[in-house]
C-alpha cells in the first residue's frame, strides 16, 4: 500500500476515501487485504479515534470507505450526492451521537454516548464526511486532475487543481509530451 501513507494530511474521510487510487488498469483498493488495512490503521491511529476498531471490522470499514468515496466524490464534482450514501453515511454519523466536555485544565474532550469503537470511528468518519460535504464546504473539496491520480484533496487556494506538487508537475509533463506528440504528427 505505501502510496496511500503520504496522503494522511486531509480530514479523515478525504483520507478515508483515497484509499482507492487510480492505477494503470483501473481503480485501485488499498484496503483489499490485512496488510492494507493495517497499514492504514497503523497511519491513522492519532488522527482518528477508535480506529483499531475499523481493522478489526474490515467488511464495515469498506462498506464505510465505499460510502464516503461516492459522497465525496459527488460533492466535489458538483453532482446530486447519491441517496444511498448519504443514507449510509447520515446513520453512521447517528450511530454515535457524541457532545464536549471540558477537562480541569481547559482541555476538550468529546465523550460518547455509545461505547462501540467502531460506532465511534463511523461516527468520526461520518461528521469529517458531512462537513466536507456539506454546501458551505464544498467548494474546497476537488478531485486531483493529473493522470492516474483522481486522489480527492481540500484546496488550499481556488484555483488549485492539483493535490501535490507531484501531481503537478506530471500533469504538466503529460501535456507538454501531448503538445510534441501533436507536433510531430502534424
Amino acid at each position: 500500500m505505501g502510496a496511500v501513507s503520504q496522503w494522511l494530511v486531509y480530514p479523515p474521510a478525504v483520507d478515508l476515501a483515497n484509499t482507492i487510487t487510480a492505477g494503470r488498469t483501473g481503480k485501485v483498493d488499498h484496503l483489499s487485504d490485512r496488510d492494507g488495512i493495517d497499514e492504514w490503521v497503523r497511519a491513522e491511529h492519532n488522527r482518528i479515534p477508535d480506529v483499531v476498531a475499523a481493522g478489526q471490522n474490515p467488511g464495515h470499514l469498506r462498506a464505510l470507505r465505499d460510502d464516503v468515496y461516492a459522497l465525496l466524490h459527488a460533492a466535489a464534482s458538483g453532482h446530486r450526492l447519491p441517496g444511498d450514501a448519504l443514507e449510509s453515511v447520515n446513520h453512521a454519523s447517528r450511530a454515535d451521537p457524541i457532545y464536549p466536555t471540558l477537562g480541569p485544565e481547559g482541555s476538550p474532550d468529546w465523550k460518547s454516548v455509545r461505547t462501540g469503537q467502531f460506532n465511534r470511528f463511523a461516527g468520526a468518519i461520518a461528521r469529517s464526511a458531512i462537513e466536507l460535504a456539506g454546501h458551505s464546504n464544498r467548494d474546497q473539496l476537488s478531485v486531483c486532475r493529473a493522470p492516474a491520480c483522481g486522489m480527492l484533496f481540500v484546496r488550499e487556494h481556488p484555483r488549485q487543481t492539483w493535490c501535490t506538487p507531484a501531481c503537478g508537475n506530471r500533469a504538466r509533463v503529460a501535456r507538454h509530451a501531448a503538445r510534441l506528440r501533436h507536433g510531430n504528427k502534424a
